[in-house]
Protein backbone atom coordinates (compact mmCIF):
# COMPACT_ATOMS: atom_id res chain seq x y z
CA UNK A 1 0.00 0.00 0.00
CA UNK A 2 1.42 3.23 -1.01
CA UNK A 3 2.29 6.21 1.82
CA UNK A 4 -0.51 9.04 0.93
CA UNK A 5 2.01 11.91 1.04
CA UNK A 6 4.41 9.84 -1.43
CA UNK A 7 1.06 9.34 -3.95
CA UNK A 8 0.65 12.92 -3.96
CA UNK A 9 3.78 13.91 -4.60
CA UNK A 10 4.07 11.67 -7.74
CA UNK A 11 0.45 12.80 -8.20
CA UNK A 12 1.73 16.41 -8.54
CA UNK A 13 5.31 15.77 -9.76
CA UNK A 14 6.09 12.48 -11.47
CA UNK A 15 2.52 10.92 -12.77
CA UNK A 16 4.18 7.88 -14.07
CA UNK A 17 5.00 6.16 -10.93
CA UNK A 18 1.34 5.50 -10.18
CA UNK A 19 -0.08 5.25 -13.38
CA UNK A 20 0.03 1.48 -14.66
CA UNK A 21 2.48 0.98 -17.77
CA UNK A 22 -0.69 -0.16 -19.98
CA UNK A 23 -2.81 2.36 -19.29
CA UNK A 24 -4.47 4.44 -22.18
CA UNK A 25 -7.04 7.58 -21.87
CA UNK A 26 -10.25 6.76 -23.26
CA UNK A 27 -11.43 9.96 -24.51
CA UNK A 28 -14.70 8.49 -25.43
CA UNK A 29 -14.98 8.76 -21.41
CA UNK A 30 -14.05 12.08 -20.90
CA UNK A 31 -16.38 14.52 -18.90
CA UNK A 32 -17.96 16.72 -21.20
CA UNK A 33 -17.02 20.78 -20.82
CA UNK A 34 -20.36 21.93 -19.90
CA UNK A 35 -23.35 20.52 -17.74
CA UNK A 36 -26.40 18.66 -19.14
CA UNK A 37 -29.36 18.84 -16.66
CA UNK A 38 -31.71 15.85 -17.93
CA UNK A 39 -35.03 15.92 -16.81
CA UNK A 40 -35.10 19.50 -15.92
CA UNK A 41 -37.62 21.62 -17.54
CA UNK A 42 -36.44 23.53 -20.57
CA UNK A 43 -36.38 27.44 -20.58
CA UNK A 44 -35.23 28.86 -24.15
CA UNK A 45 -33.18 31.97 -24.22
CA UNK A 46 -34.93 35.04 -26.18
CA UNK A 47 -33.64 35.34 -30.03
CA UNK A 48 -32.49 38.82 -28.34
CA UNK A 49 -30.34 37.33 -25.95
CA UNK A 50 -27.67 40.20 -24.97
CA UNK A 51 -24.33 38.69 -25.36
CA UNK A 52 -22.65 41.98 -24.14
CA UNK A 53 -23.78 44.49 -21.92
CA UNK A 54 -23.90 47.80 -23.46
CA UNK A 55 -21.25 50.86 -22.37
CA UNK A 56 -19.26 48.49 -20.45
CA UNK A 57 -22.00 48.33 -17.66
CA UNK A 58 -21.51 45.91 -14.72
CA UNK A 59 -23.69 43.47 -14.50
CA UNK A 60 -24.51 43.77 -10.42
CA UNK A 61 -26.06 47.31 -11.84
CA UNK A 62 -28.49 45.84 -13.71
CA UNK A 63 -32.33 46.94 -13.13
CA UNK A 64 -34.53 43.99 -12.77
CA UNK A 65 -36.40 45.17 -16.42
CA UNK A 66 -33.14 44.13 -17.96
CA UNK A 67 -32.24 40.84 -15.67
CA UNK A 68 -35.57 40.01 -17.19
CA UNK A 69 -34.50 39.21 -20.10
CA UNK A 70 -32.06 36.44 -18.75
CA UNK A 71 -35.30 34.56 -17.80
CA UNK A 72 -37.53 35.23 -21.03
CA UNK A 73 -39.90 38.11 -18.80
CA UNK A 74 -38.80 40.55 -20.39
CA UNK A 75 -41.10 41.96 -23.27
CA UNK A 76 -39.19 43.53 -26.37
Amino acid sequence: MMNPDTFLHNLHFDIDQITPPDWEVDWEDAPLAYKLYRGLPVFPCPWRFPFLLKNGRNPQSLTLGELGIFFGTHSA
